[in-house]
């Protein structure tokens, strides 16, 4: 997601501020802890993650790329500070800090013992980065970590010849190919997926997210949009491709985009929500996560 300043006014209806007291409402938005708690902690880091779920949020955002060697790793840039590219690199090369898929899993897998948790996986899709590839093979690896992981029958085939990608099954081959080693031994031993975890993979890029959703319908996936022009547009297309949530940006979220997503059966997450009044009035139009870079001020405001 975009590191665009929050606006004053974010919202396109005036509301009232009620940031002095918590929330009562009927259902209540899910806290997704933005890149981990990454306002006390380093974005995207283990640290973030843990200290994520210590502040009681319901799930945890990552962004995830691929390295030289195709391993997936929690990272929002294309490039290290020193502007080496993560996909010129071997996982064994990068900062100690940048964890791979696997490691987060297994944090959030730990969360899910004790309550519902939520993994939000951001697939970086963006043309001119160096890593991008119109063939979406990170989707297709990030596919083969969440069927592994218990949420599907697991998939791991041999990997496939070029021009052969174009069915689903072929897909799940280049899952296989591409799908971090721990990940794919993971899923081998027989699936580490447990009630409690719901897994959400989410893109600005809606043919990264066809690509999931062809390999298996069921993954829950979430468009990524900043501005919203014509909501009833927009939540049209999301549910003709078959996605389930459509996660606008802060500023363009209005209780007419929450009420022709829900007419449509679509959730509605929306980022990046850190001002108490912010989440109050999301909460108040019905919106069913906030996605933000301070758990534990949303779990206060939300109680």
């Amino acid at each position: 997601m975009s590191e665009t300043p929050l606006p004053a006014q974010p919202f396109s209806e005036t509301t009232e501020s009620t940031q002095s007291s918590k929330l009562t409402i009927g259902r209540q938005p899910k806290v997704i802890a933005h890149r981990g708690a990454s306002t006390a902690r380093r974005e995207n880091t283990l640290d973030a993650f843990r200290e994520a779920v210590r502040l009681g949020a319901d799930g945890v955002e990552l962004d995830v790329r691929r390295t030289a060697n195709n391993v997936l790793v929690a990272h929002h840039d294309a490039h290290l500070m020193d502007g080496r590219a993560i996909v010129d690199l071997s996982d064994d090369e990068l900062p100690e800090w940048v964890p791979t898929l696997a490691e987060v899993m297994e944090v959030c897998h730990e969360a899910a013992c004790d309550r519902k948790f939520i993994i939000n996986i951001e697939i970086k899709s963006t043309p001119g980065d160096p890593d991008y590839d119109a063939k979406h093979q990170v989707s297709a690896a990030v596919a083969g970590v969440v069927l592994g992981w218990g949420f599907s029958q697991p998939v791991f085939s041999q990997p496939v010849s070029e021009g052969t990608a174009g069915t689903a099954s072929h897909d799940a081959q280049d899952a296989g190919d591409i799908l971090d080693t721990q990940d794919a031994t993971d899923a081998r031993d027989g699936g580490i997926g447990i009630a409690g975890l719901e897994i959400i993979v989410s893109s600005f890029d809606m043919e990264a997210l066809n690509r999931i959703k062809a390999i298996d319908p069921s993954i829950c996936t979430s468009y990524l949009t900043f501005e919203v022009l014509a909501p009833e547009l927009l939540v049209g297309r999301v549910a003709a491709g078959g996605h389930n949530v459509v996660s606008p940006y802060v500023a363009s979220t209005s209780s007419a985009l929450v009420a022709a997503a829900h007419d449509v059966g679509l959730e509605v997450n929306v980022w990046t929500v850190n001002e108490p009044d912010q989440i109050t009035h999301l909460a108040a139009i019905g919106v069913d996560a906030v996605i933000t870079d301070v758990p534990d001020i949303a779990r206060a405001v939300l109680g």
